[in-house]
């Protein structure tokens, strides 16, 4: 009696002892089907270039263009998931850009190249102060799973250009030979930085000429400045000079060289007054007649006086 009351406890226990394993070992293939059925996120990189410039002098059309990677590992057993669809972004300081707006991944592909193209406006000021920012969101499909992506950024560099005017409201100096005469010529920058200007000013050696600024002037971006220009001519005969001024700046761009021609009228006559050959050619004209009927007086004075005496 006593030997079965022992079997029958020791069944008990062992009945026990496998109740308790059996339902650990449903715990834990219940888990372990929980979470494979709970997709994990895949490991999705974007690569784009570090560095790029740009040009926007007059003439240029500020387009940048750049190819980027993208790079998606989708983890094992994440069924049914097929694909990985990511959609791309591009922002760069507000400037129009477009970029490869999905790529599509599965197991098999992890790589895919996508281009991305921007355009700066003309005229932008020049630095390295801007940045493109590349990014993302992804989708598992099908299905509604997805999530966010680290961005990534290019670095923009605006190339400086020079872009110069020169003029005056007064390009005529009229002073009598051996006088000095001067000129106020506006400098303008409209480049798209500061900008170290030099001055050149060419004409015949009859002419002497003095620039009171330069020959290297700066001229902050959209500012200007007013130069002056002396001239004179040594000696000679009044007649009409050109003079060349060259402004040239320190940026390569369109017009960065530009010229302009100022004429010098110098005369003989007092100042403010211009002989011109058509003065001095009447003035000759009218000498000689002069001349002439004051030859003809004392002609005709000698032949009465000499009657006069007979």
């Amino acid at each position: 009696m006593e030997v079965s009351i022992r079997i029958l406890s020791v069944l008990f226990l062992i009945t026990i002892l496998f109740s308790g394993l059996i339902t650990g070992m449903k715990d834990e293939f219940s888990a372990e089907a929980l979470s494979t059925n709970v997709p994990r996120e895949p490991d999705i990189r974007l690569e784009m270039p570090p560095k790029a410039t740009v040009d926007v002098a007059p003439g240029d059309d500020g387009m940048i263009y750049l190819k980027g990677k993208a790079f998606c590992d989708m983890p094992p057993g994440t069924p049914p998931y097929q694909y990985c669809l990511v959609y791309l972004t591009g922002d760069a300081e507000g400037w129009p850009t477009s970029v490869t707006n999905s790529l599509t991944f599965d197991y098999r592909t992890t790589e895919l190249p996508f281009d991305v193209a921007l355009r700066a406006p003309p005229g932008t000021t020049a630095g390295d102060g801007y940045s493109l920012t590349i990014s993302g969101r992804y989708r598992y499909s099908p299905g509604t799973q997805g999530g966010g992506i680290d961005p990534v950024k290019t670095l923009i560099t605006v190339n400086p250009y020079s872009l110069l005017k020169i003029g005056t409201e007064k390009p005529t100096i009229m002073e009598p030979v051996g006088s000095w005469g001067k000129i106020e010529l506006t400098l303008k920058n409209e480049g798209n930085t500061d900008d170290n200007i030099t001055l050149s000013i060419s004409c015949t050696s009859i002419l002497e000429l003095e620039m009171e600024e330069g020959p290297v002037i700066k001229v902050n971006w959209d500012s200007f400045i007013v130069l002056t220009l002396r001239a004179k001519q040594r000696s000679g005969l009044a007649h009409t000079e050109e003079i060349d001024i060259t402004a040239k700046g320190s940026h390569p761009g369109n017009q960065s060289v530009c010229y302009y021609i100022v004429y010098l009228k110098t005369s003989n006559s007092p100042k403010g007054m211009v002989t011109s050959p058509l003065v001095i050619a009447s003035g000759s004209i009218i000498i000689l007649v002069v001349a002439l009927i004051v030859m003809v007086s004392i002609k005709s004075i000698r032949k009465r006086s000499k009657k006069v005496l007979e």
